[in-house]
């Protein structure tokens, strides 16, 4: 089948229906949002009279008289309590003070504490109590308990003036050397 003979001006026709085909829903949807935006009257805003500038003011005014107002009411409910405001801030100030006293009595433990010099740590030595039936009738027949010298030495370590030291470490190198003992094959044959 053939198809009909079409002039130059009919092509071009067609071919402008066919490129266009599908925008016209399209463009004419956005085209009505466009013109939706513009607005149709455009005039610039007219010039306020005097009678309503007065009536702005007059507006302001009474708006800043009612502010004044509601905060001399506030002022004057605050006078109303002063006994429970008075009663607040005396409660801040004494949890502040007593703050500042646990603060100033942390400083002061901690300066008197014993801290950790060395490698191991400070540790108070057992307290010596003789017992009822170690006690004797009189004064001068008591004996003392413990050492002299090791009290002061614990009590220097306490004062941290001296590291205090652990338990005393074994040595790596002994003062006799382990023997070894190793059989010979040849003893191991003899005895066979």
């Amino acid at each position: 089948m053939k198809m009909p003979r079409m002039t130059e001006r009919e092509r071009e026709e067609q071919w402008m229906v066919e490129l266009s085909q599908g925008l016209d829903e399209a463009s004419s949807s956005d085209d009505d949002d466009a013109i939706d935006d513009i607005p149709v009257n455009v005039r610039p805003p007219a010039r306020k009279t005097n009678k309503q500038r007065r009536k702005e003011r007059l507006i302001r005014k009474t708006a800043l008289l009612h502010k004044a107002m509601k905060r001399e009411k506030m002022r004057m409910s605050d006078v109303y309590r002063i006994k429970s405001l008075k009663k607040e801030i005396a409660a801040k100030e004494h949890m502040v003070k007593e703050k500042m006293l646990k603060r100033l009595h942390q400083k002061q433990s901690k300066l008197t504490a014993t801290r950790r010099i060395g490698k191991y740590k400070y540790e108070k030595p057992p307290v010596d109590v003789q017992l009822s039936s170690e006690l004797c009738g009189s004064l001068r027949l008591l004996q003392g308990r413990g050492d002299f010298i090791t009290d002061r030495y614990k009590s220097l370590q306490k004062r941290n003036m001296v590291e205090p030291k652990g338990p005393p470490m074994k040595s790596r190198y002994r003062k006799h050397p382990r023997v070894k003992w190793t059989e010979s094959r040849s003893y191991e044959l003899r005895t066979l």
